[in-house]
């Protein structure tokens, strides 16, 4: 099954899962495939790091507007599951406010293409379906398609002009089913030249994206109600085998979970590891807080 299919959504939580075990409700890589087709698992290992941004950003898409707002800031990107999957912390002002969002960005094995999400640090909700798509000659190329203002349009990412210390980024939208497209975010991005720096202290603030702060509101605040998860623990697991089947066969497993802040403890993101008699487990979970 398609990896746009492992999405399940509980609350505040957002699982976003690959797992390694067929035994498991997931889907295990066929290794003969992998072997055939281009293995782009590592496509996303040059973007690890710390980086300063610029963002030219079209105020009014698909409106015949040519304004455009321009934003400086902070980007940090982390490896997860080897560089099968990543995830980057993004800080940007400009004129029109304060931006903040999350990248996670799942490679599938199978199919050989990433999916990317997008949360923006204002709601803490993923934005739309993900962007799917793949590397070609060192020019990535991600789709989706979406609802923009009522209207169905194409949106695409395309990743281009990488070097070890820059990358250039745009995104675009189509009306028209992709005959054409009007670019409506652009960024180019310069790594900090400092690599002692440590990525897990880049800086975070606890502003959120304009508008978005809430501290008059009379209602509880628990955007700070998993930072007793942070860090690395030991997990037992039991699986049930077959569920709504009537089934009590259960399966036990073993292993870590190791559990990173992001956004100021606005989200996080869980690496869970584990092993039991029918194989290897890895999964991921998202966090994201609403405010």
């Amino acid at each position: 099954m398609n990896a746009l299919r492992r999405i399940g959504i509980y609350l505040l939580v957002c699982a976003l899962a690959y797992l390694s075990n067929s035994d498991l409700p997931f889907v295990q890589a066929d290794k003969a495939v992998q072997q055939q087709a281009r293995d782009g698992q590592h496509d996303f290992d040059f973007l690890f790091g710390i980086w300063k941004f610029h963002l030219k950003r079209r105020l009014n898409p698909l409106s015949g507007s040519n304004n455009w707002v321009e934003f400086d800031g902070i980007d940090v990107a982390r490896k997860v599951w080897d560089g099968r999957a990543n995830v980057d912390e993004l800080e940007l002002d400009g004129p029109t406010g304060h931006i903040e969002g999350l990248t996670l960005r799942l490679y599938n094995p199978q199919s050989h293409q990433w999916s990317l999400y997008w949360a923006n640090g204002k709601t803490g909700i993923i934005g739309g379906p993900p962007n799917v798509g793949e590397f070609n000659n060192g020019r990535g190329e991600f789709l989706c398609q979406d609802a923009y203002k009522g209207t169905l349009v194409l949106i695409r990412y395309i990743w281009s002009d990488i070097t070890p210390n820059s990358a250039h980024f745009e995104q675009s939208y189509s009306e028209d089913g992709g005959k054409s497209w009007e670019v409506n975010w652009i960024t180019d991005q310069t790594r900090v030249p400092d690599e002692s720096a440590e990525v897990n202290q880049a800086p975070t603030v606890a502003q959120m994206d304009s508008g978005a702060s809430g501290g008059t509101s009379a209602e509880r605040d628990g955007q700070h109600d998993f930072d007793f998860n942070f860090g690395t623990w030991q997990t037992h697991i039991k699986h049930l085998v077959h569920p709504l089947m009537g089934s009590t066969k259960w399966v036990e497993l073993n292993g870590t979970v190791t559990v990173r802040k992001l956004l100021n403890g606005r989200a996080q993101l869980e690496e869970i590891e584990a092993d039991g008699p029918n194989g290897h487990w890895e999964g991921l979970t998202w966090f994201l807080y609403n405010p």
